[in-house]
């Protein structure tokens, strides 16, 4: 096999290993650059960016360095560059050209202009730069038809000998970049899984499903306090506004009042269109007050964002927006509903349909937030005592209340 077929399966032995056990990618780039540089690859630098499943993020960089001081992570916001830009990145050009490999000569001043990377890295003594395109086939997500999808990652690796890598060090690179790709895939599926579980189903439900609990009718018994939030007047303002208008509210309104809940150690189990059903659970052993303190805590916060967003709103000339937030404290069934090719892992009974119908009695009371007996009675308040109230569904009159300091609505 020769020392560098040797040096090769070696490897790519622990990059097998490490992909199926590591919960990162920046260690496998920094275990491969310092194994090429012990075979005596004149490597400067070694860098990776793969694209994300990710709502805010759009791709993430990896960097190695010899010598470790700019080792790096970074991930890029999920914002597009300008053309112009994008031309100037070598895996642009790699991707526009379905290039698989690209060697460049960094000493030939030529390529300066237009990849201004190679310059600076020339500067740093870099003589020769070898990038490679690992593509997955089919599409780790959508068929190879679909437009997006996760299917390719870049990786280059940068020497700084004069005259560049040797034709053993291009072929030891050859050998052991797809066994690297296999490994980052590995990682880069196990983090998106997540990514997707936790965003659309939230903590919570995520958490579980991740963990094996998909069979169908797989459930818990679960105390909590329930919220059931819904925004004012959404059909006026869907019928004023055009589309992205409308949705643009939306993702303010949900920003302030879900970014709340979230912020105070809630769960967001669904939304209706632009009404939020969450959960502040009761932890084993912790006092069913903890729960609701957090709760209320949160109503108070997302009044604040709201104010503020308000404030912004009525800078620009726009109209308020206004919400009611109803909540209830009780047990419930939380699992898996539906058919095996389409389920929802949500909770299920009487407590979480009387926090909806509970906030249902925001707008006919003219308070902001209304809440049960059974909250109240687990806060010291101060409370307004809104008296008993028949509500749809539900057999006998239920106390409710609202907090003294948000009496009325927007």
């Amino acid at each position: 096999m020769g020392e560098l077929g040797n040096v090769a399966c070696e490897i790519n032995r622990e990059l097998a290993r490490r992909g199926l056990t590591a919960k990162g990618v920046q260690p496998m780039v920094d275990f491969l650059a310092e194994r090429l540089v012990k075979a005596g690859v004149p490597l400067l630098r070694l860098n990776i960016t793969h694209e994300r499943l990710r709502s805010d993020i759009m791709v993430s960089d990896y960097g190695w360095w010899r010598g470790g001081e700019r080792n790096i992570s970074v991930d890029w916001a999920r914002v597009m560059p300008q053309e112009d830009e994008l031309a100037s990145y070598p895996f642009y050009h790699m991707y526009l050209e379905k290039l698989e490999e690209w060697r460049v000569d960094l000493t030939d001043r030529r390529m300066h202009n237009r990849f201004p990377l190679f310059g600076a890295l020339n500067e740093l003594g870099c003589t020769d730069y070898m990038a490679f395109t690992v593509l997955y086939v089919p599409k780790m997500f959508g068929k190879d038809d679909d437009e997006g999808g996760i299917n390719s990652f870049h990786i280059s690796y940068v020497a700084d000998r004069e005259g560049g890598m040797s034709d053993s060090d291009i072929e030891l690179l050859r050998a052991v970049t797809p066994s690297f790709g296999l490994a980052v895939k590995a990682v880069i599926l196990a983090d998106s899984l997540e990514s997707v579980a936790l965003t659309y189903l939230g903590t919570h439900a995520g958490s579980r499903v991740l963990k094996g609990q998909i069979g169908h009718g797989d459930k818990v018994d679960l105390e909590a306090v329930i919220w059931f939030s819904d925004l004012r007047a959404s059909t006026r303002w869907a019928q004023s506004l055009s589309p992205d208008g409308f949705l643009a509210l939306l993702n303010d309104y949900f920003a302030a009042t879900s970014g709340a809940v979230i912020d105070g150690g809630g769960q967001i189990l669904r939304y209706y269109g632009d009404a939020t059903l969450a959960i502040f659970p009761i932890g084993e052993g912790e006092d069913a007050r903890g729960a609701v303190a957090r709760a209320l805590a949160a109503v108070r916060e997302a009044d604040r964002r709201v104010a503020a967003l308000n404030r912004k709103r009525h800078d620009k000339g726009d109209e308020p927006v206004g919400y009611g937030i109803g909540l209830h404290v009780g047990e419930m069934i939380y699992g898996n509903i539906g058919v095996p090719q389409r389920q929802d892992f949500t909770i299920i009974g009487t407590a979480a349909n009387l926090a909806s119908r509970v906030e249902g009695q925001c707008k006919r009371l003219s308070r902001r937030v209304v809440v049960t007996g059974a909250v109240a009675a687990l806060n010291d308040g101060p409370w307004e005592n809104l008296g008993p109230h028949q509500l749809d569904g539900v057999a006998e009159p239920v106390p409710l209340f609202a907090p003294g300091w948000s009496l009325a609505t927007h």
